[in-house]
């Protein structure tokens, strides 16, 4: 195929909507930022750049790969699915529009500036304390916990997929793998984060995995390291030295066993908290 291109190029129109610039990759999608008759909008293009490509601005599944660029496909739909679901919950960008268009997906979400919970773990030092790290994560805890509610497992929370504003409001983004069929999903396992069930077909995750994804966050503010991987630590690996005051109820989150883990958001908590 002729003039194949990884990015939309800046101008290029979209169903109302104009691309301003490629921010980054994310999964198996492109993230552009994006204006819209409201101002200025996050634009997430299906494209898994392993088995697609594009010509002329529209996107073709490799010869061979037709099949997984479809299984893909609908795990995105059913992203989108997900973000109206969720919909008016605090913590949560809300979603705009969904859309296909050039043989793929678009899902448009509000644009907020802000960074990555990682980012800004960087541009602190490499780690926080543990009262700032307590601090601007615990919004998070209510907004998983009305995400559970409404019967959707994140399943991917990780400082990457958390991003913090400028008054230091954290956003849960990416509910991709929320939205992956089980077949799936074992392709997208965030290693240091993903918990141990997620790496097996015999016990599916629960609410007390996306326990696990949040206390590895907070293992990774405070400690400035990632966490080992759950098959890892089966082997051995060992944790970091964790900050005193927060040592009982983060290796009780981070438990390889989900039972020996906080039973919901709420209880875990309420152990870091007391409240």
């Amino acid at each position: 195929m002729k003039n194949t291109r990884n990015r939309l190029r800046n101008g290029a129109e979209l169903n109302g909507y104009r691309i301003k610039r490629y921010l980054d990759r994310g999964g198996f999608s492109l993230i552009y930022l994006g204006s819209g008759r409201d101002g200025d909008v996050l634009i997430k293009e299906y494209f898994p750049l392993d088995i697609a490509v594009r010509s002329y601005d529209k996107i073709y599944p490799v010869s061979g790969c037709e099949r997984e660029f479809g299984q893909w496909l609908t795990s995105f739909v059913r992203e989108a699915q997900t973000l109206v679901k969720l919909s008016g919950i605090d913590g949560i960008v809300p979603m705009c529009d969904f859309f296909e268009a050039n043989g793929t997906a678009y899902i448009v979400t509000a644009y907020k500036e802000s960074a990555t919970f990682s980012d800004y773990i960087d541009d602190s030092g490499g780690k926080l304390s543990a009262e700032e790290a307590l601090l601007v994560v615990k919004p998070l805890f209510d907004t998983l916990s009305e995400v559970h509610e409404r019967g959707v497992l994140h399943l991917d929370v990780s400082p990457d997929n958390i991003l913090i504003d400028s008054e230091l409001r954290p956003y849960l983004i990416d509910f991709g793998t929320a939205g992956m069929s089980d077949s799936v999903r074992s392709e997208s396992l965030n290693d240091g984060y993903s918990a141990p069930e997620m790496y097996s077909s015999h016990f599916p995750p629960t609410v007390r995995s996306d326990v696990y994804s949040l206390a590895a966050v907070i293992y990774r503010a405070v400690t400035g390291f990632r966490p080992p991987s759950a098959p890892e630590r089966a082997r051995g690996h060992a944790l970091a030295v964790i900050p005193e005051s927060l040592e009982i109820p983060l290796c009780s989150a981070l438990s390889l066993s989900p039972a020996r883990r906080p039973s919901d958001i709420r209880a875990f908590r309420k152990s870091l908290y007391g409240e």
